[in-house]
């Protein structure tokens, strides 16, 4: 990896960590949500700091370049991230389904409490 582009991959790392940082310190966003992001800002700047392990690495693993090797890594990470979230999206779809179904319930009490307190009231005035 040439200086200039490792100099620019290390600038990127930092922002996108400092910007996580930043987000996460403002309150807008879930320290669980973004550690993964935290993560992967960390090994941003670690691949663009010590490149040469990733080469070897990259060739170990028979791949011909470092950029394959990223590309290649970066599809894993995301395809992880991807499955989580969708792990989380069936979990609050099914609990929004249940406390639909709870609300749903204790409106139809509610109602039929109230019916019958109606027909107290009008016994109560038929017999006075």
């Amino acid at each position: 990896m040439s200086v200039q582009l490792r100099i620019l991959a290390i600038l990127m790392a930092i922002f996108f960590l400092g910007y996580t940082v930043y987000l996460t310190r403002k309150d807008r966003t879930e320290i669980g949500q973004i550690r993964k992001w935290i993560l992967l800002a960390l090994l941003m700047l670690f691949g663009a700091i010590f490149s040469d392990f990733g080469i070897e690495l990259a060739h170990l693993m028979g791949l011909a370049t470092y950029a394959s090797f990223i590309l290649f890594f970066l599809v894993i990470v995301l395809l992880i991230f991807v499955f989580r979230m969708q792990i989380s999206l069936i979990n609050l779809q099914n609990k929004i389904k249940l406390l639909t179904q709870e609300l749903s319930i204790v409106k139809h009490d509610r109602r039929a409490k109230e019916e019958a307190l109606k027909e107290v009231r009008k016994d109560d005035e038929a017999h006075d």
